[in-house]
């Protein structure tokens, strides 16, 4: 940049090639949005400036790139988020407000007459209030959570001796409470009561939620009360076909209250948890339990599903037995 020409261009012109030199003319006390029309020369003779020292500055702004060009997909994980926090979190935090005043002066002064910039300051308001959420959530939540599965991957999380492994990054919780009533003759079951609540962190869909809930409890349902490999002496399967091997339908499908307790995962973007089949895990035990509790009585031990109404039949005949 040349002090011949630039003497000659108006404020306006200057930052409009720009926008990074508006941070000299404010250091100067220089009017760069309404008094934008006046030359550079022209606003340095009138306010006592040296022309040539702002001229350095300005060129020294522009000597900078706007952007280096980096190999991003090169650097570790945690280096580039650091990276943009400091960079680009940064800068924004920096200047947001600042535009979004310069914008609100804007509309204050030329708003009567033209209306469109009262609304691009009402639009660029929400988008940094937007922006200013966005960058907490990334700082807080989603590079921590980076940070740490990159971390476990470097430390080589393997499976143990007993073969597991921690392989999630946050796990939802579940809470099942079942009131049964038992027929003692037969020996079946009758659901009375069901409350089924779950913790599943932030919830974008609830409908599919509700869904993934009931189709897991009546799973749960199947492998507590009626799914069962069952074998003769001989080793032949006497539940090869579904007319003896048997699965709950509709009809066997109880009322089941279902609630929600929102508390968001700290690991994660959207503070979900997930869902998915979490009923199939808790609900046996809750069956067992429940079935075991209406059972305590007669002396019945409940240590294994299914809990059909032939084992329960055959666990109150052996406890009848026991007693006499």
């Amino acid at each position: 940049m040349q002090a011949s020409t630039t003497e000659d261009k108006t404020i306006g012109e200057i930052v409009a090639t720009d926008y990074r030199t508006a941070t000299v003319f404010e250091n100067h006390g220089i009017d760069f949005c309404c008094g934008g029309k006046v030359a550079l020369g022209t606003i340095c003779a009138e306010k006592g400036l040296d022309l040539a020292t702002i001229t350095r500055e300005l060129e020294a702004v522009l000597s900078e790139p706007a952007e280096r060009s980096q190999n991003y997909s090169s650097w570790a994980l945690p280096f580039l988020a650091d990276y943009i926090v400091n960079t680009h979190h940064a800068y924004l935090k920096e200047n947001d407000e600042q535009i979004a005043a310069y914008a609100r002066k804007i509309a204050g002064v030329h708003g009567a007459h033209h209306p469109e910039v009262i609304r691009i300051a009402a639009i660029f308001d929400r988008i940094a209030t937007d922006m200013a959420a966005h960058l907490k959530e990334e700082e807080e939540v989603f590079f921590p959570a980076v940070r740490r599965v990159d971390a476990a991957r470097i430390s080589g999380n393997t499976p143990d001796e007993q073969d597991r492994v921690n392989s999630s990054n946050t796990y939802g919780f579940v809470a099942e409470a079942i009131v049964v009533e038992v027929d003692p003759d037969t020996g079946q079951v009758r659901f009375l009561k069901w409350a089924s609540v779950h913790d599943a962190g932030k919830i974008l869909n609830p409908e599919i939620v509700r869904g993934q809930v009931l189709g897991s409890i009546v799973q749960a349902i199947g492998g507590s009360l009626y799914e069962e490999q069952a074998y003769d002496e001989n080793g032949q399967c006497l539940t090869a076909s579904f007319a003896d091997y048997l699965c709950p339908t509709a009809m066997e499908m109880p009322k089941v209250d279902i609630g929600h307790f929102e508390s968001q995962s700290v690991l994660t973007a959207l503070g979900s948890k997930g869902c998915g089949e979490s009923s199939a895990m808790s609900v046996p035990p809750a069956i067992g339990n429940a079935i075991a509790d209406a059972l305590a009585p007669l002396g019945v031990i409940v240590d294994k599903l299914p809990l059909s109404p032939s084992n329960i039949w055959h666990l109150m005949a052996k406890a009848k037995a026991k007693k006499n």
